[in-house]
């Protein structure tokens, strides 16, 4: 191997390792209910004005629980910072947007790891959005988007 590749192989594992230590320090989107975030799946977030861990997911024609849960799940990533430990629980069931005007919307709420119960057991059927209180860990969340 010449000593150019090598150099360059350092160098791009250089970057990645700093990317990895310092991602904390990068500032995350800024978002508003007039400039809500887009997740991969098509959905828009925005958040609520109760604090910065609540939020809704605005509807899309022919969404499921799941598409909700993982818009949820890449919200929580970007913008807030969330660990793959932490919860994502449903607060205001699929009804009218606390937001946006003529818009359908689910309410979210991001539960701190530590704040959850040891009793917590993983939930393997498919997540409902029609009533509070349904709640999933972002790692299983994140799955949702495959």
């Amino acid at each position: 191997m010449s000593s150019k590749f090598i150099i360059f192989v350092l160098g791009v594992a250089l970057v990645v390792f700093c990317a990895y230590v310092f991602r904390d320090r990068i500032p995350s989107p800024t978002v508003s209910a007039k400039r809500p975030y887009s997740a991969p799946n098509g959905h828009k977030v925005a958040p609520l004005e109760q604090g910065p861990e609540q939020f809704e997911v605005w509807d899309r024609p022919g969404a499921i629980g799941r598409d909700y849960f993982c818009a949820a799940a890449k919200y929580a990533e970007a913008v807030l910072r969330a660990e793959p430990t932490d919860h994502l629980r449903v607060t205001t069931a699929f009804g009218p947007s606390q937001v946006r005007d003529n818009r359908r919307a689910v309410g979210f709420e991001l539960v701190c790891a530590a704040e959850l119960s040891d009793s917590t057991a993983p939930n393997n059927r498919a997540p409902v959005i029609d009533q509070p209180g349904e709640s999933r860990s972002i790692l299983v969340s994140r799955r949702f988007c495959a």
